[in-house]
């Protein structure tokens, strides 16, 4: 069994070194490039792979893509390709004897799971490539991707304008995950998501007028604060941590506190008057809730899977996960995730 898919139970709680805590999810700060719209795929020679490290040993069966343009709607090939050792680029060759699939018609901003004619025998360790190209007639569409922000050495994309004759690496992550022939999916570390930043901007006065991230975890942790992303802050709200619908802490924001408007996403921490342990199997939302009954408003991130298995492959998984209410019960969506998380100093 691989060390990451081992339980522990942990005799003792452990507190993390230094003043600063760590933050659960991760705080990518990712932000889909509506200019780009993606990478292109416009030829018959035109090619896009996104490159990545095997992380588990199985038998992978299907490759998740989202279109984030299309004009011209034509079969694409999806295949697993080798990667040369010297260049780090797709080899051409089909990877542990798979052989491609084809989705039929790409729709934009649609996630598609496209199955391999073949599946492919992976070895953990292995860096391969998912390469994409138009099957036989030539259409015009882009590969949704996550901006700059989130570029990195490994994993990343690639583009080729001459069948793979030369390649070109981009700085962009891919918006894709791939699936094994049990049912669960991994990620290769990409982000395989819709990066909401423009839901309708709420008040106080509209149904929901809370959204959350709802915490289940495997184990238990003290919190000291939070984080939390929007895309514009125009009123003041409140940030709580709950217990089911027990408040257990609130921070007030103040709109006038953050950067100008137009300067990107606002990122805010903050601190918990008292610290809580957050006991592991219990329900916690972290929630945003806009204070004025009238505009301006508020406009939240979240992040939008195709489903929860594919969110079941993220850090954490299902168990954070979105939540929104008008007062009363919370209702739960495992396939999507608030762009926020706890600050945590300890666990056990």
């Amino acid at each position: 069994m691989d060390l990451e898919e081992q339980t522990f139970k942990m005799a003792t709680t452990f507190t993390f070194p230094g003043r600063i805590p760590i933050s659960i999810p991760e705080s990518p700060w990712p932000n889909s490039d509506e200019g780009l719209g993606g990478l292109p795929l416009t030829t018959l020679t035109s090619r896009v792979a996104f490159i990545f490290k095997v992380r588990r040993t199985g038998t992978l069966d299907a490759v998740q893509i989202r279109p984030g343009f299309v004009s011209s709607s034509q079969p694409i090939r999806v295949s697993l390709q080798t990667v040369d050792a010297t260049t780090g680029n797709p080899t051409g060759t089909n990877y542990g004897g798979s052989l491609p699939g084809v989705l039929a018609t790409p729709i934009v901003d649609t996630f598609h799971t496209v199955p391999l004619a073949t599946p492919a025998t992976a070895v953990k360790g292995d860096t391969i490539a998912a390469v994409f190209q138009f099957d036989s007639i030539a259409g015009s569409l882009r590969l949704l991707v996550l901006n700059g922000f989130l570029s990195a050495s490994l994993p990343y994309t690639s583009t080729s304008a001459n069948s793979g004759a030369t390649w070109t690496k981009e700085i962009y992550i891919a918006c894709s995950c791939f699936r094994y022939n049990d049912g669960t999916f991994d990620t290769g570390f990409f982000y395989p998501c819709r990066v909401n930043n423009n839901l309708t901007e709420t008040t106080s006065a509209t149904s929901p007028n809370e959204v959350a991230n709802r915490f289940n975890l495997p184990f238990t942790v003290r919190t000291t604060g939070f984080y939390a992303s929007f895309n514009r802050i125009r009123q003041d709200q409140q940030i709580t941590l709950y217990q089911g619908t027990t408040q257990l802490e609130s921070f007030i924001q103040d709109k006038d506190v953050p950067g100008p408007l137009g300067q990107g996403h606002y990122v805010i921490y903050g601190y918990w008057d008292t610290p809580r342990i957050l006991t592991a199997g219990l329900d916690y939302f972290l929630s945003i809730k806009p204070l004025n009954a009238s505009s301006p408003n508020l406009q939240w991130l979240r992040y939008e899977f195709d489903s929860s298995s594919t969110l079941a492959a993220m850090p954490l998984g299902t168990g954070v996960c979105w939540a929104e209410r008008t007062g009363g019960a919370w209702t739960i969506d495992t396939a999507k995730r608030m762009s926020g998380g706890l600050l945590i100093d300890q666990f056990s």
